[in-house]
């Protein structure tokens, strides 16, 4: 992110840490949310307790934790993506190494450029796309039919 001080000052760049995530207000309130009610069924199913609900009470806090841990792994997942596919990159299995000639980027794999990346299709999926539009994206000009017996 760029950000200029004054008219005749240097820009400054500021960096977002991506080990790091900041839930929003209602992120953390859905999630909070979701492991209060698992405790409750949880209680209700097994124990029917309230002593046991109670004790029960701090781990919507820890079901926070891991989602919190899922979404720092989410955005590193991304950020690496953005990356491979703005350097045109031949695989997101990536590392860099200094060489007397300067910064080199070294990729492991390479995709064959045929069929279906179940990475890409999945990450598709997750951003709303169906099947139809996911295979189309893969094998374009393909047309689906029903196949009646």
């Amino acid at each position: 992110m760029k950000k200029q001080k004054g008219k005749n000052q240097k820009w400054e760049f500021t960096r977002k840490d991506y080990r790091k995530y900041q839930f929003t207000v209602k992120e953390a309130a859905k999630y909070l949310l979701e492991g209060a009610v698992i405790c409750a069924a949880v209680d209700y199913l097994f124990y029917q307790s309230l002593l046991v609900l109670l004790f029960m009470l701090p781990l919507p806090v820890l079901f926070l934790k891991i989602q919190k841990k899922k979404c720092i792994v989410r955005q590193k997942r991304n950020l690496n993506y953005q990356f491979r596919d703005a350097l045109k990159l031949p695989s997101s299995s990536f590392s860099f190494y200094e060489s007397p000639h300067g910064l080199k980027i070294a990729t492991v794999g390479k995709g064959h450029g045929f069929g279906m990346s179940q990475w890409t299709a999945q990450e598709m999926a997750k951003d709303g796309k169906n099947y139809e539009e996911i295979l189309q994206y893969f094998y374009e000009g393909t047309e689906l039919h029903h196949i009646d017996e």
